[in-house]
């Protein structure tokens, strides 16, 4: 999911797995999709020429805690950028 621009050659893309052939469980399929695609998510952005490939750490999790602690994510956001 995600977008790429070919005008500007931009993207910003996220990735999980799936398998097609995956047999299906009827209550726990989607509980174990759902926790693979947290355990396993890439973000792709930068240009097509320098491509930025970073795994993306438990989402749903990472934004429960910036939600209840929002000046440790801030700070955390200024770290990285220094």
């Amino acid at each position: 999911m995600g977008t790429v621009s070919l005008a500007t050659r931009e993207m910003d893309m996220s990735f999980v797995t799936e398998s097609p052939n995956e047999f299906s469980i009827p209550i726990l399929t989607p509980i174990l999709q759902e926790t693979r695609n947290e355990l396993l998510q890439l973000s792709v952005t930068g240009t097509l020429e320098n491509p930025k490939i970073t795994p993306v750490p438990l989402s749903a999790i990472s934004n429960l805690l910036r939600a209840f602690f929002p000046q440790a994510a801030r700070r955390c956001a200024e770290v990285r950028q220094e």
